[in-house]
């Protein structure tokens, strides 16, 4: 794909990732995992290829109905020293899955057609004030143990 845009001098390519790319969470590591990761590399080709007029968009939505976690948390054999986690996992996410993905069509097709892109886009009104909310803590603590950081050269 980047040849052919690279050869048009233009394209615009979107990256989904995940809100959850900023974090872990309990049981969905290796998920997160992948999507920080992705993040990482989607980021570092933006800057590779801006030179030839094109853009990149993280594309980060948030819980839809796809059963990530009802699924991804009940595909192993439950061990009885993570039952309490279970269960505190089990009432965060309730039982409301989401709303249906193609819910979020609307927006993606709106981020396809802008002419100035952004980086990163939270699909999701929840999902960005969770993700905000996130960040802020993170921003912090970071703060909290500046000082410590701070004791390091480099």
């Amino acid at each position: 794909m980047v040849p052919h845009l690279r050869a048009q001098g233009s394209g615009h390519i979107l990256q989904v990732t995940s809100m959850g790319a900023g974090g872990g969470v309990a049981s969905a590591g290796f998920y997160a995992a992948s999507k920080s990761a992705l993040d990482s590399l989607s980021q570092a080709l933006a800057m590779e290829v801006a030179p030839f007029g094109i853009t990149v968009t993280i594309v980060q939505p948030g819980g839809y109905g796809t059963d990530l976690f009802t699924r991804g948390t009940t595909a192993t054999r439950p061990r009885p020293e993570y039952e309490a986690l279970r269960e505190q996992l089990a009432e965060m996410w309730g039982d409301d899955a989401g709303p249906d993905p193609s819910t979020a069509a609307p927006v993606v097709t709106e981020l396809a057609g802008l002419a100035e892109p952004p980086l990163r886009l939270i699909v999701g009104a929840a999902s960005y004030d969770m993700v905000q909310q996130m960040d802020q803590a993170r921003t912090e603590e970071y703060r909290a143990w500046e000082h410590l950081s701070r004791k390091a050269p480099g």
